[in-house]
C-alpha cells in the first residue's frame, strides 16, 4: 500500500513541478497523508468491529439461553 501511493506523490510531484498540472500543494501531497490516516481508521474500524459483535453476541447469548422457561 505504501509503494504504490509513494508512486502516486513521486508522480504528482514530477507533473507540478514540471507545471503540466497546476494543483494545490495539499494534492499534490494527498498519497503521503491518506496513507497516514488510512492505518489509523482501520484499526478503530477493527476494534469497533469487535466491541460490537461481542455486545451483539452477549444479547443473543442472553436472550436464547439465558430466557426463564414458563411454567404452565
Amino acid at each position: 500500500m505504501g509503494g504504490t501511493l509513494f508512486t502516486v506523490f513521486i508522480i504528482f510531484l514530477i507533473l507540478k513541478l514540471t507545471h503540466v498540472i497546476d494543483w494545490s500543494w495539499w494534492w499534490v501531497t494527498c498519497p503521503l497523508w491518506v496513507s497516514v490516516l488510512i492505518v489509523p481508521v482501520l484499526i478503530f474500524l477493527l476494534i469497533f468491529g469487535v466491541i460490537s459483535s461481542a455486545a451483539i453476541m452477549a444479547v443473543l447469548a442472553r436472550w436464547f439461553f439465558f430466557r426463564p422457561r414458563r411454567q404452565g
